[in-house]
């Protein structure tokens, strides 16, 4: 997974929107969000525009403005797309302060996850 994103950061969701027609009649989902820590494809403080189709949308959790994430995303399409490489396996929920990954019974830094992902890009 690692090796085929193109885009790997940890980052803060600032908005959510459905636009069922704004690209060629593909129904799909913005995420505007602000990147936090990067492993790939980013830059720092970065604030990007995610278009994904909405049928991939309903394949992993839903975000929300505030969510804290560390996302492996497919690099960009020729019509601008992009989605979780492996879905739900591709988004994975941080704590609120962002530094933790979230809903886990042993404590895993973002830290600990960036260097595993570093060492299978091979970075």
């Amino acid at each position: 997974m690692a090796r085929t994103a193109g885009m790997v950061f940890s980052g803060t969701v600032l908005g959510v929107e459905a636009s069922p027609t704004k690209y060629q009649d593909v129904p799909t989902i913005e995420l505007q969000l602000r990147v936090d820590g990067v492993i790939a494809g980013v830059t720092a403080g970065q604030v990007l525009t995610i278009r994904e189709w909405a049928g991939a949308w309903s394949m992993h959790r839903p975000m929300r403005p505030g969510d804290h994430v560390l996302l492996l995303l497919y690099p960009r399409s020729r019509l601008g797309f992009t989605s979780p490489v492996g879905g739900a396996l591709g988004q994975i929920a941080l704590e609120g302060s962002g530094t933790n990954v979230a809903e886990r019974p042993e404590k895993i830094s973002v830290r600990q996850l960036e260097r595993a992902i570093r060492s299978a890009r091979k970075e």
